[in-house]
């Protein structure tokens, strides 16, 4: 039988964790798990890391990561030269939500956004393009904000 001061055998040890991104920190514990951050460091409390915080340096409300135009202004500065017609778009208030010119009673017939756009003011899809004169005094059309998203998101 054994000798009753034998000890037992010890408990196997745990299985290895899964550490996808290296920093030694279990990913199952890890509140950033692509991104290497062994201190774990959260400073504004919100679950995640701050090594994956968005940063977005042009303040244009997309992470810089995700943002195919990085020196965006909000609202824009040159675009509707003229006036913004209706279904020509543009940013004109500050908010992440393209404008369009009103007709009375209607809503517009399309919504876009900095987020559909990649970071892309109307400005800077018209450079882009090479796009006319007409753009810059109206807003862009649908069709070019439809192109541009279509070539931003393959």
């Amino acid at each position: 039988m054994g000798d009753a001061c034998e000890l037992p055998p010890p408990p196997p040890p745990p299985p290895p964790c899964s550490d996808v991104d290296g920093d030694l920190v279990c990913d199952i514990d890890d509140n950033c798990v692509d991104i290497p951050n062994p201190d774990q460091l959260d400073g504004d409390l919100d679950g995640f890391g701050d090594a994956c915080d968005c940063i977005d340096k042009d303040r244009d409300f997309i992470c810089d990561v995700d943002d195919f135009c990085p020196f965006t202004v909000v609202p824009e500065l040159t675009v509707p030269a003229v006036s913004l017609w209706f279904n020509r778009y543009a940013l004109v208030d500050g908010d992440p939500v393209f404008d369009t010119g009103g007709v009375k009673g209607q809503p517009a017939p399309r919504l876009y956004t900095l987020e559909d756009t990649r970071g892309c003011s109307c400005e800077q899809i018209i450079a882009a393009l090479n796009l006319g004169q007409g753009m810059l005094d109206h807003g862009c059309s649908i069709s070019t904000m439809e192109f541009w998203i279509s070539q931003v998101n393959e």
